[in-house]
């Protein structure tokens, strides 16, 4: 690593802590700054040459040096060939990224994006569209769902499927079917970058306040579906259900519901009146359904530009 760019990396690391250590294992990322603010323009080790990133991203409410600062990435990224700029993504979807576009009066959920309006509304100006979309739905823990679903989990556990969580030093018993699983579901998801085992540590650092659980389904010895899930930061009535996913021999079985309804029994014991589902894909209408009595929700965005070469 030569001097300029080991700088570049401790102005990233300073600015957006251990997270940006992780642009060392880019395919490419070069520092901008302009007046003040700054960007890292890269790309990861899965998008492809005609698609360039843009993270670690801070402006001024001011149309003037956000102008310059996009303008300055995108002609980088006319330079290298490509045609779209994406972001904001700190390299890869399941580290920081996107922006809070709506429900900034809602509870503050942990993590989410810190962005002001501001950043959404020059983007927009600026030319960007939303490219990929999020909602976080805040439900209450015994809703309709969770009585409905209540049946199911039982009917499952007379069938001889074992349902289980996992907290402190248990977490090392079941994280490894957990990575597994979450590899071969997540590989298509849009931007998706593996999660390797070399990153792990940057992915932990963004968890670091919190003390996960991970609830699972078990049949024969087999993973059927899993949960991440944790007590809101900031607010202990609230519990996150972050992350999960439900291998596709046993979704039709109902797993997933059951899974959902013993996530919320177990909040419920632990004081929370409330959880949410959190950073679901818009366009997945599959997951709606486990969310369908929301009393509100919070949106994020992705966004992108297509890039002219004229």
């Amino acid at each position: 690593m030569n001097a300029t760019v080991e700088m570049d990396l401790n102005f990233c690391i300073q600015k957006w802590g251990k997270q940006a250590e992780i642009l060392k294992f880019a395919k490419f990322w070069k520092l901008i700054k302009v007046n003040g603010a700054s960007a890292v323009l890269f790309r990861n080790q899965i998008v492809g040459k005609k698609e360039l990133l843009f993270g670690y991203i801070d402006f001024p409410n001011d149309l003037e040096i956000a102008t310059a600062l996009f303008h300055a990435l995108e002609s980088e990224a006319l330079q290298m060939g490509a045609e779209k700029l994406i972001g904001p993504m700190n390299f890869a979807p399941w580290l920081d990224s996107k922006w809070t576009v709506e429900g900034w009066e809602l509870p503050k959920l942990y993590p989410e994006p810190q962005n002001e309006k501001y950043h959404v509304e020059l983007c927009r100006t600026l030319g960007y569209a939303e490219y990929i979309s999020y909602v976080s739905r805040i439900v209450n823990l015994e809703d309709q769902q969770h009585h409905k679903y209540k049946n199911q989990y039982h009917k499952l556990s007379s069938q001889g499927y074992i349902f289980k969580h996992y907290t402190g030093l248990e977490l090392n018993a079941v994280i490894g079917e957990v990575y597994a699983m979450s590899v071969k579901l997540f590989t298509r998801e849009p931007l998706h970058e593996p999660l390797l085992p070399e990153y792990l540590e940057y992915y932990h650092s963004k968890f670091s306040r919190i003390q996960p659980v991970i609830s699972t389904c078990h049949k024969d010895g087999n993973l059927c579906a899993y949960f991440f899930t944790y007590k809101n930061v900031g607010n202990d009535k609230l519990w996150i259900l972050m992350m999960g996913a439900a291998d596709g021999k046993y979704r039709l079985n109902g797993v997933a519901a059951a899974v959902r309804y013993f996530i919320h029994a177990y909040a419920l014991e632990n004081g929370c009146t409330q959880g949410a589902h959190h950073f679901i894909h818009e366009q997945n209408n599959a997951s709606f359904k486990f969310s369908k009595d929301f009393n509100f929700a919070k949106r994020y965005a992705l966004f992108y530009k297509n890039l002219s070469t004229h």
